[in-house]
């Protein structure tokens, strides 16, 4: 279950002011830990897919078949609880594997994504809503790019 990309509805206008506010109190620090344990979560999830044990005893089987998949719909409830936690103040989880969010926001009236990787201290990088990772650009040259 190694996640690539996720895709959510849109959080309705009236509520995406609220939480680009509190998105202001969120430091990269807390950011890398929050992304950090998504992805501690996410090898779980995947480990706890692909044991396969052979049992002679059918009832010690099933327990231990049951164990597993208890184990796994928790670790998956404590996954989507802290997607769903990082969507509320605005972030979205685009690639799990390189630590990559995004922001929605506003500049001059266009809607943008700032752009943020696991290990950069700051947000530095921004792309067009419909170009992704390939058109990251630096925030330097944001401004330039709307003058035309």
């Amino acid at each position: 279950m190694a996640l690539k990309f996720l895709r959510f509805p849109k959080v309705r206008k009236a509520r995406r002011v609220k939480k680009r506010e509190q998105l202001l109190w969120l430091d990269s620090a807390e950011l890398e830990k929050r992304i950090s344990k998504l992805m501690e979560i996410n090898r779980i999830i995947t480990l706890l897919n692909t044991v396969n044990v052979a049992y002679d005893d059918e009832f010690e089987g099933l327990s231990d078949e049951i164990q597993r998949h208890k184990e796994t719909h928790q670790a998956s409830f404590e996954f989507y609880k802290e997607i769903e936690a990082l969507l509320e103040i605005g972030v979205i989880v685009k690639d799990l594997e390189q630590g990559l969010v995004d922001f929605h926001s506003i500049y001059y009236g266009r809607e943008i994504f700032l752009c943020w990787k696991l290990g950069e201290r700051k947000i530095e990088f921004w792309h067009e809503v419909e170009d992704g990772y390939l058109g990251r650009q630096h925030i330097s040259l944001l401004e330039s790019n709307y003058q035309k």
